[in-house]
C-alpha cells in the first residue's frame, strides 16, 4: 500500500509505504517514507506510527477536506522520525503539506539530528484521492 502526495508544481512529493504491522505492545505500523522537496530529498525507512494516531490523522484530513479549514498532523512514535502535516492556509482553500523526516544519533560523543524538512502546496482537489489512499493504508 502506497500513499502519494504530489505538489501542485510537480517538483515535490511525499510517499508513504506500509512495510510492517505490529500488534504488541501497541498496535502500530512501520512506514517507509520518502520525500522530495524541490532539489532536496530524504527518506525514513523505519517510521513507526501508532494505529490510533494514524486513524485520527485520516479523520482530521477528512474533516479538513469537508470544511476547507484547519490542519491535520501525523507524527511517529520515535521523536523526530516523521512529522506530516496537511493544512488549509487561507480562506481561498490553499492546502500546504509539511514534512519532517529525521533520525537522531550520537556523533563524536554529541547528540546530532539528521534529516530533511520542508513544505509544498498541493492541489486541493487531490484531497479525496489522498484520503482514499490514507484510509486504505490505515485499514491494511
Amino acid at each position: 500500500m502506497v500513499v502519494n502526495i504530489p505538489s501542485l508544481d510537480e517538483q515535490s512529493f511525499v510517499l508513504l509505504r506500509l512495510e510492517e504491522r505490529a500488534g504488541e505492545p501497541v498496535p502500530s505500523r512501520r512506514l517507509a517514507v520518502e520525500t522530495r522537496l524541490g532539489s532536496f530529498a530524504g527518506g525514513q525507512q523505519r517510521a513507526w506510527v501508532d494505529d490510533a494516531v494514524l486513524d485520527r490523522f485520516v479523520a482530521d484530513v477528512e474533516h479538513l477536506e469537508q470544511t476547507r479549514q484547519g490542519a491535520a498532523t501525523l507524527h511517529g512514535m520515535s521523536t523526530g522520525a516523521i512529522l506530516l502535516g496537511i493544512e488549509v492556509v487561507d480562506s481561498a482553500g490553499h492546502v500546504v503539506v509539511t514534512v519532517r523526516l529525521g533520525r537522531e544519533e550520537h556523533v563524536a560523543g554529541e547528540h546530532r539530528r539528521f534529516g530533511v524538512e520542508g513544505s509544498f502546496e498541493i492541489d486541493p482537489t487531490a484531497l479525496p484521492m489522498i484520503i482514499r489512499e490514507l484510509s486504505a493504508l490505515a485499514r491494511t
